[in-house]
């Protein structure tokens, strides 16, 4: 298991020092982007303009593609905080939803594995949730989304498994990419659908709910965007593969100071903890990682860097397990071969001591 994972974080390594490298989010920007647009729109809303009247005014100013549907936001959250008094008092509410996520994250964490996790995979929680309170970026619906799944997925921790369909709901309502998400808590409901029927109940009205809310949504794209607008030119399904998906893990606010290569040593380190936690939590979290990285390394362009925004919350659950894992690890191997760990076991292993 240590050379696997010797083996796999030297190849992420490579891959962030090699022209495969990918990201930007830890460069600096001269030119506006999507916080701005965003931020653009919620200005509007809250000077009364229509939600897709000013979306398609502000997106086609600024050089945007709208033609395709996938170009343009669901009204839920820009609408909501363009209605508040003032836009920015949604960061209030962020914080109450960032507290509810590790204080859930933190009590998961002690169960399963005890202090050391809870305080590690705390303290990387806390760098993904810093995000929602730097600038604008609260516009990012991204940056929601991520923090719903992950309250979503202690909350199935906890055993408040109603409660964790509704965050998942809200996830999914607040952006698309929440989607996989969903879908993977329906099918490990449906494994034993008597005992969760209530939970079944939960997903059942809420998809029927969403439906109508996206194909309302639909609808207005449809009536709003210009058949002749731009469109990308190329699909969205780029399969990245690696490279992409080590750049999303560094949307964090700790890890952008540092150079991705740390990031890759870190995922590298969480897939040796996902591999050895069997806990039906764990699980969870490992199917839930596993599922949006095979997701995010199919889907996704260079510049959706941001959609590690989802992700990275979930991730850091797993990556809390890190130290103690490695500890285990260390404390349990048995070196076969290489002078340094015969010395070790001849001396008790104090053989450089003196």
């Amino acid at each position: 298991m240590l050379l696997a994972a010797f083996v796999l974080a030297s190849a992420c390594v490579v891959i962030t020092l090699s022209p495969w490298k990918t990201g930007f989010a830890d460069q600096d920007r001269r030119h506006a982007g999507d916080i701005a647009l965003y931020a653009a729109i919620v200005e509007g809303i809250h000077a009364g303009e229509p939600f897709y009247a000013v979306s398609e005014r502000e997106m086609t100013e600024r050089g945007y593609p709208t033609r395709s549907v996938f170009n343009w936001r669901a009204p839920v959250p820009l609408w909501l905080f363009g209605h508040l008094p003032q836009p920015d008092w949604a960061k209030f509410g962020f914080g109450l939803l960032a507290l509810a996520a590790f204080g859930f994250a933190f009590e998961c964490m002690a169960r399963e594995g005890g202090l050391s996790p809870a305080i590690f995979g705390g303290v990387l929680l806390l760098g993904s949730l810093m995000l929602g309170f730097l600038g604008e970026i609260y516009v990012m619906s991204v940056v929601w989304c991520g923090v719903l799944i992950a309250i979503s997925l202690c909350l199935y921790g906890l055993g408040r498994n109603r409660a964790a369909a509704l965050a998942g709901l809200a996830a999914l309502f607040t952006r698309e990419l929440a989607a996989p998400y969903c879908v993977l808590s329906v099918i490990w409901a449906l494994r034993s659908p008597r005992a969760n029927r209530r939970e079944l109940l939960v997903w059942m009205w809420g998809a029927v709910v969403y439906a109508e809310y996206y194909g309302g949504h639909v609808w207005q794209v449809l009536a709003h965007r210009d058949l002749a607008a731009m469109s990308h030119p190329e699909g969205w399904a780029q399969f990245l593969g690696l490279p992409f998906v080590l750049s999303l893990l560094q949307v964090h606010a700790f890890l952008l100071l540092l150079p991705q290569w740390i990031t890759a040593i870190l995922f590298a380190a969480s897939l040796v903890c996902c591999a050895t936690w069997n806990s039906a939590w764990g699980q969870r979290v490992v199917l839930t990682i596993c599922l949006y990285t095979i997701t995010f390394g199919c889907v996704g362009q260079d510049f959706n860097q941001y959609w590690g925004a989802v992700l990275v919350p979930a991730w850091t659950l797993a990556a809390g397990r890190i130290p103690s894992t490695f500890y285990r690890l260390f404390q349990t191997a048995e070196f076969s071969g290489g002078w340094l760990p015969k010395v070790f076991k001849a001396h008790g292993g104090h053989a450089l001591k003196g």
